[in-house]
This record gives structure tokens, C-alpha cells and sequence, in this order.
């Protein structure tokens, strides 16, 4: 019989190996929002996303560019043209999304991406973060102290 304290050991291992699991398929809605442009006019955001490993995102393999149903504007940006790209990596994928508009976006809500964690626990809102953003006004000028970010990801 094993000592007692190599015994806890034991049950100690077992109930971490049980609580780690398989990786599921999680759905989950990535959304973006800008924030800091106050009442100044935003025609443009340009964004970068890292996402956790084993996130998938659909997309067109040859080009890279995201399946229009994985993406929606938000009232943000409900007259914005929203495209993207997803580039996968084994270790860091990430996604780039370029907003643009002829009326002025707002702080709030602009962009949701669809999107597949592949993870046995999940994915916290932490795990997705903006790796660049350029905020832009009238004629391309950049918005100074405006930025986006990743401000909800909702499992599904």
C-alpha cells in the first residue's frame, strides 16, 4: 500500500488531469469597439487582433480574407464597410479588420467576428488582444487618444 502522503499525490494528480480535459470547439463572438474619439469624426480603423491558439476563423485559403457571415458591423459603425483577413498560426493567429466609412463612426460597438476556439477551458476576453489599431479622421489624419479594443467575447 502506498504511504499516505504519496497517495494524496496521487488523488491530487488525478482530479488536476481530470480537470484539464480534452479541447472543445467553443463558437465564439469576438466584438470590437472603438473608444476615445469623443465627438471627433472616425472614417477609419485599422486593427490587428492576436487570438489564443487554436482559433479558427472562416476565411478563403487561397487569399486569407474572412468569410463575409463571420463578420457584422455594430451601431458603432452600421454605415462602415468592414473587411478582414486571418492569418493562422499553430501558436499565434490573428486577425486584421479595416473599417471605413463616408459618416463618422462612434465610440462604442463597431465590428463582431465569428470565430472557433479550439481549448478545454474558455477562452477569457484576455486571451484576445488588439496587437495594433490606427484610428483615422477626415482624409486620413489619425485620431490621437483614440483607439480599439477587444471589449467582449462571448461564448457560445
Amino acid at each position: 500500500m502506498a504511504p499516505p502522503r504519496a497517495l494524496s499525490t496521487l488523488l491530487t494528480a488525478a482530479v488536476l488531469l481530470a480537470a484539464c480535459g480534452a479541447p472543445e470547439e467553443r463558437p465564439v463572438r469576438i466584438v470590437l469597439s472603438l473608444h476615445g474619439a469623443a465627438s471627433r469624426p472616425v472614417h477609419g480603423l485599422d486593427l490587428t487582433v492576436a487570438l489564443p491558439p487554436g482559433t479558427r476563423v472562416p476565411h478563403d485559403a487561397a487569399t486569407g480574407r474572412l468569410s463575409p457571415a463571420a463578420l457584422a458591423l455594430r451601431a458603432g459603425a452600421s454605415a462602415a464597410t468592414l473587411d478582414g483577413r486571418f492569418h493562422p498560426s499553430a501558436s499565434a493567429p490573428s486577425i486584421r479588420l479595416l473599417l471605413a466609412s463616408t459618416k463618422p463612426m462612434r465610440d462604442g460597438e463597431v465590428a463582431v467576428v465569428e470565430a472557433t476556439v479550439s481549448s478545454a477551458v474558455a477562452p477569457s476576453r484576455g486571451r484576445f488582444e488588439v496587437a495594433s489599431a490606427a484610428v483615422s479622421g477626415p482624409g486620413g489624419a489619425p485620431v490621437p487618444g483614440a483607439t480599439g479594443w477587444v471589449s467582449a467575447v462571448e461564448v457560445r
